[in-house]
């Protein structure tokens, strides 16, 4: 599933965006995307999970996940923790892979 995924620093809020629309393509895993409204309406299997697991949801929607600054991610000067990050994103990846199991898809 590494594939299927773009990780990167948004430089404009200094979160760590996931984004797997490209699992959409030909050949691709077809990972479930949520909508706006999922998000807001607590429909988001990947906001849920992540409650779930301990750790504060973030934004998620139409194949975004931004794992936001301020989630134990940065330092006291707002750089970003690497290895925290890290984290975070494992975690997301991971529920990833467990809703698309239960999903049929892998």
């Amino acid at each position: 599933m590494k594939n299927e995924f773009t990780i990167s620093k948004s430089l404009n809020s200094g979160a760590v965006e996931i984004n797997y629309e490209k699992s959409w393509k030909e050949n691709g895993k077809r990972i479930p995307i949520f909508s706006i409204e999922d998000m807001y309406s607590g429909t988001n299997v990947l906001q849920t999970g992540m409650s779930h697991m301990g750790v504060i949801p973030t934004i998620a929607y139409d194949a975004n996940i931004f794992i936001s600054p301020g989630l134990g991610t940065t330092d006291l000067e707002g750089n970003l923790i690497h290895e925290r990050a890290r984290w975070a994103v494992r975690g997301m990846v991971k529920l990833i892979e467990i809703t698309c199991k239960y999903a049929g898809i892998l």
